[in-house]
C-alpha cells in the first residue's frame, strides 16, 4: 500500500488486480475471432497489416536517417573543437565517446526489422501464435495476482490478529 495516501484504511481482504483476467478474456475473444476468418478475410488483413507496418518502418528510418545526420554534425563540431586546456581535453573525449555511442545505437536500424509480407495463411498462424503466447502469460500472471493477493490478506490478518483489540 506503499502507492496510497497515509489516511488509507487497510482493507481486511486484498482482491487481485481485474486486469489480467480482463486481458486474458481479450485473448480469448481475439483467438476465437483470428480462427473464424475466412481465407479472403486473412489475405485482406496481411495485406493492410503489410501496408501499415511499411509505414511505420519508413517513418522510423527516416528519422533515424535525420538524427544521424545531426549527431553527425554535432560530432564534427566536436571533433573540430580546441579544448582551451589540457584539463579540456577529457571532455573533448568523452563527448565523442557519447556521440558515436548515441549514433550506434540511436540511429540503427537493427530493432526495426523490414516488415515481411505474410500470405493470409501464415498470417493467421502469426496471429494464432500471439493469441497463444497472450493467453498463457496472462493465466500464468493471474495466477500470481491470485497468490499474493491471499497472501497479503493472510499476513494483514496474522498482525491484526497480534494487536490488542482498540
Amino acid at each position: 500500500m506503499q502507492d496510497h495516501s497515509l489516511d488509507t484504511k487497510i482493507p481486511d481482504e486484498f482482491v487481485p488486480s481485474p486486469y489480467h483476467k480482463e486481458s486474458l478474456e481479450k485473448a480469448l475473444t481475439e483467438l476465437e475471432n483470428v480462427r473464424l476468418l475466412t481465407n479472403e478475410e486473412a489475405e485482406r488483413k496481411a495485406a493492410r497489416d503489410y501496408r501499415i507496418q511499411i509505414i511505420m518502418y519508413e517513418q522510423a528510418r527516416k528519422k533515424c536517417e535525420e538524427s544521424h545526420g545531426k549527431y553527425e554534425s554535432m560530432l564534427q563540431q566536436v571533433r573540430s573543437w580546441n579544448p582551451p586546456t589540457a584539463n579540456h581535453k577529457g571532455l573533448k573525449k568523452f563527448m565523442i565517446e557519447q556521440l558515436e555511442e548515441t549514433i550506434k545505437f540511436d540511429c540503427s536500424m537493427d530493432c526495426y526489422p523490414k516488415p515481411e509480407k505474410l500470405s493470409g495463411v501464415a498470417y493467421r498462424r502469426q496471429l494464432i501464435n500471439s493469441a497463444k503466447r497472450n493467453i498463457a502469460y496472462h493465466v500464468e500472471q493471474q495466477k500470481k495476482e491470485e497468490k499474493s493477493a491471499k497472501e497479503r490478506t493472510t499476513w494483514i490478518q496474522a498482525l491484526r490478529d497480534s494487536l490488542p483489540e482498540a
